[in-house]
């Protein structure tokens, strides 16, 4: 067993040490201590890029997850609306037997109760308050016939209307798709469909009290209703009509049909000049007659 030198601390397996040639004594050298290594042999070492992978790889995958989360959230939201807007009926005769008061409490709807107003459908309301708004009306079944004023929508005063032999007005019955840019008379009669835009029309019969003064605008007016019979002059003031007063225009019909108006009478303003035969700013009407002014109103 080796000896330490105590003058250089060599390992020394004599009596005299063979680096410093001193004398040294009996002590021998401590154990060398070995360690031994905790981890198992059968460890694997993860490189630091293999690790970074492995992190995105992790991050990459809950990107997904919440990515399909939310498709299926907007999907099952859509599926939702889908199937609310299916059930909604117009005609309520089809709710619940209960309901729910403005206070909250629950109603009982198969109690008669006197106080209740009757439950109309769209249809029947349009029917019973002689008012229908832009669409397509089936003649005599949707739209009761009789004599409608036609009152545009838009700020421009613009509308049309024609009459069709099918709900998808794809064949025109009517001599003209008819474009009008203040109100319009028609007869709603006979068979088909009557389809309008930009317009609401109103049931002469139910409501009397709409005022049509060809004095104050342009448009169709019922001769022995809006106007009386008699000799007027017409004008076409620019601060009304702007530069389409140069275009002022007149007609008297005899009928007013929606399928095909008889026009009686037709001419421009003799002072503006223009296109037609007839040029004067006179006419002269009959009860019975419908007046149409285009950009023009009686003096």
């Amino acid at each position: 067993m080796a000896k330490i030198c105590e003058h250089c601390g060599a390992g020394v397996y004599g009596d005299v040490c063979e680096y410093c040639d001193m004398p040294v004594n009996n002590r021998t050298a401590p154990p060398k201590i070995i360690y031994k290594s905790k981890q198992s042999e059968s460890t694997v070492s993860i490189s630091p890029k293999t690790h970074r992978r492995f992190k995105l790889f992790i991050l990459i995958l809950i990107a997904v997850i919440i990515l399909f989360r939310i498709i299926y959230t907007v999907a099952d939201y859509n599926r939702i609306n889908r199937h609310s807007a299916h059930n909604v009926k117009i005609n309520y005769a089809h709710q619940p037997e209960t309901e729910y008061s403005y206070n909250h409490e629950k109603v009982d709807k198969t109690k008669k109760n006197t106080q209740d107003k009757p439950v109309y459908s769209a249809m029947e309301t349009f029917q019973k308050e002689g008012a229908f708004p832009s669409g397509t009306y089936q003649i005599g079944v949707d739209m009761p016939e009789g004599i409608y004023i036609f009152i545009p929508e838009l700020s421009n005063g613009h509308g049309v209307q024609g009459v069709y032999s099918d709900p998808e007005c794809n064949n025109q019955i009517s001599s003209a798709y008819v474009h009008f840019d203040g109100t319009r008379i028609a007869e709603i009669s006979g068979n088909g469909y009557v389809h309008f835009s930009w317009a609401t029309a109103y049931n002469l019969d139910i409501h009397p009290e709409i005022v049509n003064d060809p004095h104050e605008t342009d448009g169709m007016f019922i001769v022995g209703r809006d106007i009386e019979a008699g000799t007027y002059h017409l004008e076409s003031p620019s601060e009304m009509f702007g530069d389409m007063s140069d275009n002022a225009e007149w007609y008297i019909y005899s009928s007013i049909n929606a399928v095909g108006a008889v026009m009686k009478e037709s001419g421009q303003l003799e002072t503006y000049g223009g296109y037609m035969e007839n040029i004067t700013d006179e006419i002269t009407l009959s009860d019975g007659e419908y007046l149409e002014l285009r950009h023009c109103i009686v003096k």
